[in-house]
């Protein structure tokens, strides 16, 4: 297992393989992280008998071509304001909306209607923008309990509302927001979540406890959108460059703030100059 560590302590990557011979090739990636320190950490296990005398691990850091400065809709285009790490000619651009954030506060209380058993925790409810039983979860601390009282996991539990039916238990990350998300499956679909999260060694009774976090859960849009604009452009490092995407009529009611996905920008041949991440 190889995971990244910023200096904070939070986990930005997570990634496992599988060792086969004495000499391997791991191709492992992370996604686009700020600024700052990272340690990169190899954990073995040892399933069989084995003796590991050194590893070696060689890294490459690799920039963006270009960075998403600014991403809005107006209600009929999306329109990203870019800037180039170095000159770039762009033939066209394509746009791929595949997923949306859907925030939720959860607060600090000692029960909810959905569970039976009274406890304090942190609770929250969350309206899915369609049924879905697979999507992904990210617990954030706001800034100032990550300073006083830095986290790195909870427990979390999901009930459907509708059902009372229990769709997930487990620990996740719980961090800064650069920590990655957990992707988690329900038994069943659902759209009306109730969540309660807490943490075995927290001390409630502290003046100091938080007393809400942050939920993000990221689930599939109902109708992917791809949507293409020539641009036709050649922009040197520094500069600034608008692109304008128009949405179809039919799906425009899915764009919304926390709508994420990507943006490839393409050379006259068709080839991939680069792939960034956009959120509204």
């Amino acid at each position: 297992r190889f995971v990244v560590v910023a200096s904070d302590s939070n986990v930005v990557s997570y990634n496992q393989v599988q060792i086969k011979s004495a000499a391997n090739i791991i191709d492992l990636s992370t996604a686009t992280l700020p600024a700052g320190s990272y340690e990169i950490l190899a954990f073995r296990t040892f399933r069989q008998p084995a003796v590991l005398t050194g590893l070696s691990v060689n890294a490459v850091v690799t920039l963006p071509s270009a960075d998403v400065l600014n991403a809005g809709f107006n209600g009929q285009d999306v329109q990203l304001l870019l800037s180039a790490r170095h000159t770039l000619a762009v033939k066209k651009a394509k746009l791929i909306l595949l997923s949306v954030d859907v925030p939720q506060t959860l607060v600090l209380g000692p029960s909810n209607a959905a569970f039976t058993k009274q406890f304090k925790a942190y609770y929250g409810e969350t309206l899915l923008p369609v049924a879905t039983d697979a999507l992904a979860i990210r617990l954030v601390q706001n800034d100032f309990n990550a300073a006083l009282n830095p986290s790195s996991n909870v427990e979390l539990v999901a009930v459907n509302k509708t059902t009372s039916e229990i769709l997930y238990r487990g620990w996740t990350n719980f961090g800064k927001k650069i920590a990655p998300a957990t992707a988690i499956e329900f038994p069943s679909a659902a759209s009306e979540v109730v969540w309660a999260a807490w943490s075995n060694i927290v001390d409630w009774n502290r003046p100091d406890v938080e007393r809400d976090i942050s939920l993000v859960v990221t689930t599939s849009l109902p109708t992917p959108i791809a949507v293409e604009t020539d641009v036709s452009r050649t922009f040197s490092a520094g500069q600034s460059l608008g692109v304008s995407f128009a949405i179809p009529e039919s799906l425009r009611s899915q764009v919304r703030p926390g709508v994420t996905g990507s943006l490839i920008l393409l050379d006259s041949t068709g080839a991939t100059l680069e792939s960034l991440d956009v959120r509204l």
